[in-house]
Order: structure tokens, then C-alpha cells, then sequence
């Protein structure tokens, strides 16, 4: 099992991950029970709700988008206007751009609608499925959820999430695989049909509702990891609550030592964490000495103290 993922940004995980174990509780899951152990997702409460946090990926980004239409003819043609403004207005090369459905004719639908806009500026949407992804720079796919698995996209368009049911079941596995193929943006479209299905209605709710997990900022007592976060303060002092609160929030925090590429110790800072492409470590006084200071010069470490602000902070 990997310990980091670089695929999807924390909100597309962090959300992705809790509308499945919504969708799908997740105690009697072998896989889920190992992520836990590993310490690389987190039960926390985010606005007296169970949250899950994401451990394993420090990527930040935007918020994913979801959209919700009284008709599907309106549905479709949102899809289609939004990937035609990425592409002219905002010049997304369209192989970046893939759209995913969950029903094959609803997809070959919002391809027609999409090339039908997209024609205008030289560019087209076409539907795959069952076959090797082969498109240009001018060409938008659009397919499966089974067919892109393995696959990923910059950005990536579910149309039509209410359609993840097979059988009268939710297919929150297909569901989840989907929303983790985006690497930067995604973007969320529903039909909400008057008099939907149940396990329709539920899909819409969870999203809507881990939508707003994702958008809201937990509180200073809301903070993951909080033994850690404990013990961190007692050393740097409790003046400093409010500074290590927010970086706590802001960032991913280690607590190993710092390492050389060969396993070499550079030096054992009360924590680090990464800024950028740049590390980030945080001493008492007293620390760390003159000839350890100036490895970590050399390798290029920021060196902090208690309250003090980072590039970046």
C-alpha cells in the first residue's frame, strides 16, 4: 500500500474518500482497517460531523466543483459550456479535459453536445470505451468509469452522478474510482430528477453534504493529530498556540528525523514540513548547533522558530 499519492489534490481525495465511506461505511473494509493503522486517514469531526482526513497526500488545491440541473437536457449543455470556456477562456488544452459517466449513452450524448461547441474553435469531444486512449491535443475524451480506470486527467467531469446505481445498488466503489482519475480540478454534474429513485437522492445529499466538509475550515480544537499537536506545544509553549494551530492546519507535519537521500541524519528538529518544492524546520533556542545549521543550509532547509512565520505562511 503506498504511503503517499500524488494523483488527486487533498480536497479531490479528501472528499472522494469520504463520499465513499458514506456511501459505503467502511469498518468491515481489510483495506481501509490497513490505511487506519498506518496512520494514513484519520476519523476526525469537521463541524460536529465524522470526517475522514487524508494522510497520504500533501497536494493542495481547489474545492471540486458540483452543480446540480432540474433537467437533464440542461445538465448536458452545462457540461458543454463549461469545458468549451476552459479551452477558449482559459486556454485548457483539451486532451487535459476527460469526462466520465457512469452510463454509456448519457456519454455519447455529452460528447455530441460538446464537439458541437467545441467545433467552433477547432477542437472536438469524442467518446471512448473498451480501447486504448489515443487523442490529440485538439480532442476531449469522453468515457467510462471502467474504461479510465488506471487512467487520469488534469481535469476531470463527472456528468450525470446521480446515474452511479446498478442493480438498485449505489456503485460507490465506480463512484469514488472516477472522482480520484482528476489531478487538479473536478467537477461534479446532476440531473435532480423530481421524484428520483432513493439511492439516487442519497448519492446527491452525500455529495452536497462532503461538498460542504471540504469547504468548511475546522477549528483550532478540530485539529488532526491533536496528542501531537500537545506535545509540540508544551515544548514551543503555550503563547504560541495560535501559530501552531494554523500551520498545524495548513500543513503536513513531520516529526522524523531529517534524512539524506544515502540515510545520512541531517538533524532532529522538533517537527518539519514541506513548503513547495523546500523544507521547512522548526528548533527550540538552543538548537540546532553551528555545524548541523549549516548542513541544513547546504541542503537547502528553512530553519524556524516557535512563532516564527514561513515562506509561504
Amino acid at each position: 500500500m503506498m504511503k503517499e499519492s500524488f494523483r488527486s489534490t487533498v480536497p479531490i481525495t479528501e472528499f472522494a474518500l469520504n463520499v465513499l465511506y458514506k456511501l459505503q461505511p467502511p469498518e468491515a473494509d481489510a483495506d481501509h482497517k490497513e490505511l487506519v493503522e498506518r496512520g494514513l486517514v484519520e476519523r476526525t469531526q469537521r463541524n460536529g460531523v465524522e470526517w475522514w482526513r487524508v494522510r497520504f497526500n500533501q497536494v493542495d488545491g481547489p474545492a471540486p466543483i458540483y452543480k446540480r440541473y432540474a433537467s437533464l437536457d440542461k445538465q448536458v449543455s452545462a457540461i458543454a459550456e463549461q469545458v468549451f470556456r476552459w479551452v477558449k477562456e482559459e486556454g485548457v488544452r483539451p486532451r487535459d479535459i476527460c469526462i466520465l459517466s457512469n452510463d454509456k449513452s448519457h456519454g455519447e450524448r455529452i460528447a455530441e453536445e460538446t464537439t458541437d461547441l467545441l467545433k467552433k474553435i477547432g477542437a472536438k469531444a469524442v467518446f471512448q470505451a473498451g480501447q486504448a486512449f489515443n487523442s490529440d491535443d485538439g480532442t476531449v475524451i469522453v468515457s467510462t468509469t471502467q474504461s479510465f480506470k488506471g487512467y487520469d486527467a488534469e481535469v476531470v467531469v463527472i456528468g450525470g452522478v446521480e446515474r452511479f446505481i446498478g442493480n438498485k445498488n449505489i456503485l460507490a466503489n465506480n463512484l469514488y474510482v472516477a472522482m480520484t482519475r482528476a489531478r487538479s480540478i473536478l467537477a461534479v454534474y446532476a440531473y435532480d430528477k423530481k421524484g428520483a429513485k432513493p439511492e439516487a437522492a442519497k448519492i446527491l445529499s452525500v455529495v452536497e453534504k462532503c461538498l460542504d466538509g471540504v469547504l468548511e475550515r475546522p477549528q483550532v480544537e478540530e485539529i488532526s493529530n491533536l496528542d501531537d499537536f500537545e506535545d509540540v506545544l508544551e515544548r514551543v509553549g503555550s503563547t504560541h498556540r495560535d501559530w501552531l494551530a494554523r500551520l498545524w492546519k495548513a500543513r503536513w507535519v513531520e516529526h522524523e528525523p531529517l534524512v539524506t537521500g544515502d540515510g545520512e541524519i541531517l538533524a532532529e528538529p522538533l517537527f518539519w514540513f514541506k513548503e513547495d518544492d523546500r523544507t521547512v524546520a522548526c528548533f527550540c533556542d538552543g538548537s540546532p548547533g553551528t555545524n548541523t545549521r549549516h548542513k541544513l543550509e547546504d541542503a537547502g532547509v528553512q530553519i524556524i522558530r516557535p512563532g516564527q512565520e514561513w515562506a509561504g505562511g
